[in-house]
């Protein structure tokens, strides 16, 4: 017998956007209607945080695309992006499912 166990959630379930810096680990926990509050450096020890992509994989929203077109393919950019070189690592926070 095989025993498969897998969480579905969806975007309305992320309670945080967590953003650790590379360099001290501190972290910094978002609510994700509040991204756009945070600055381009780690709080904490004020390490520079690239939100800036790099020009061979630019990641801007392209208007004539819907925004589920734009998420997935944003998605898919990030995900490939070395955290190493953009000075932090982005996690997601999801509630415990009951």
């Amino acid at each position: 017998m095989t025993l498969e166990r897998r969480f579905l959630v969806g975007l309305e379930d992320i309670a945080a956007v967590v953003f650790e810096c590379n360099h001290c680990h501190a972290r910094i926990s978002l609510s994700p209607d509040n991204i756009g509050v945070l600055k381009g450096n780690c709080p904490r020890c004020t390490y520079s945080w690239q939100f800036l992509e790099p020009a061979s994989a630019p990641l801007v929203p392209n208007l004539s695309k819907s925004y589920f077109t734009n998420f997935t393919e944003a998605l898919g950019k990030i995900r490939r992006m070395e955290p190493q070189t953009i000075g932090f690592k982005l996690l997601l926070e999801f509630k415990e499912p009951e």
